[in-house]
């Protein structure tokens, strides 16, 4: 989530990721960044995660193939000019799992988009939240 300055395993915010960190995946976004003031920049982003194949899981002692639909994801970037030299920014993020992570499967001990599926029908939403103090020298 988020593009921040902590342990970061979610969406860098765009322009900074590498598109070989994103095989298989169509990644839907849009966003605006609004300066509301000559200080403070408020950004809003979504996005929509999708695979281009389906994967592969287990049921039943049964292959079959899985959802393609991996999430949405919300994040909001909060940053604000303290000094010329200091940037207070804040992160917030959520990601909403989709159907490929609240399907009913048997190899729940890791897969291609995730090491931590559940494989019980079921999925919890993964949230950030990061406070950063930049200075510039």
């Amino acid at each position: 989530m988020g593009g921040g300055y902590g342990l970061n395993y979610g969406i860098p915010r765009p322009g900074t990721f590498y598109a070989a960190d994103f095989d298989n995946l169509i990644l839907a976004s849009i966003g605006f960044d609004f300066n509301a003031t000559k200080k403070l920049t408020i950004g809003f982003y979504g996005y929509y995660l999708s695979a281009f194949e389906r994967g592969v899981g287990i049921q039943g002692g049964q292959a079959r193939y899985l959802s393609r639909e991996l999430g949405q994801e919300v994040d909001l970037f909060i940053d604000y000019q303290l000094s010329q030299n200091t940037l207070i920014s804040v992160l917030g993020g959520c990601f909403f799992p989709g159907k490929y992570y609240k399907e009913l499967r048997e190899d729940a001990g890791g897969s291609l988009f995730s090491p931590f599926v559940r494989g019980d029908g079921d999925a919890d939403c993964a949230y950030q939240f990061e406070l950063a103090v930049e200075f510039k020298f």
